[in-house]
């Protein structure tokens, strides 16, 4: 995640100039949300496609395919939220998506998703008043990058007047 995070930082500095909108992906959209507020990256608008809330999904998968106990995912917690420069506490309660006065949100999440929990949409928008949300059925968690539906979502909000 320290990787994502500061990723965005970087891109941000490069283009040297006011970014209209950011799209992120999974991991790569929870680090993009954080990243605003480490590193005072801002944009007009953000898309989430399937980002979680909070970094739960290496641990389910820790879980899942490496049998780890409940005492190694304990131990893991401070570990990741490290790498958000924060507590486990507060990514928990959706730290990384703090609103913005004078940005805009939209969140697309489908329901189908094995890695990611479809109700972090839901949970976002009430984090974030006025979070547009979009659930779809069917495309998991990397097909919906390819819904024709998805992305025509993504270029209505991004149009400026929408």
């Amino acid at each position: 995640f320290h990787t994502f995070i500061n990723d965005v930082r970087d891109l941000t500095r490069a283009v040297g100039e006011p970014i209209y909108a950011w799209i992120g992906h999974s991991a790569g959209g929870l680090a993009m949300m954080r990243a605003r507020t480490l590193y005072r990256v801002h944009a007009e608008r953000y898309v989430c496609i399937s980002a979680p809330l909070y970094p739960y999904v290496p641990l389910d998968s820790f879980r899942q395919q490496a049998g780890a106990d409940d005492e190694t995912l304990e131990y893991v917690k401070p570990i990741l939220a490290e790498q958000f420069q924060t507590t486990w506490t507060a990514l928990t309660k959706g730290q990384s998506y703090q609103p913005e006065d004078d940005a805009r949100l939209l969140a697309i999440y489908d329901r189908d998703d094995e890695k990611v929990r479809h109700e972090d949409a839901d949970r976002i928008a009430e984090l974030w008043p006025g979070t547009s949300v979009m659930k779809t059925e069917t495309y998991g968690h990397n097909r919906i990058l390819r819904a024709q539906e998805v992305w025509d979502a993504v270029a209505g909000f991004l149009q400026p007047d929408s």
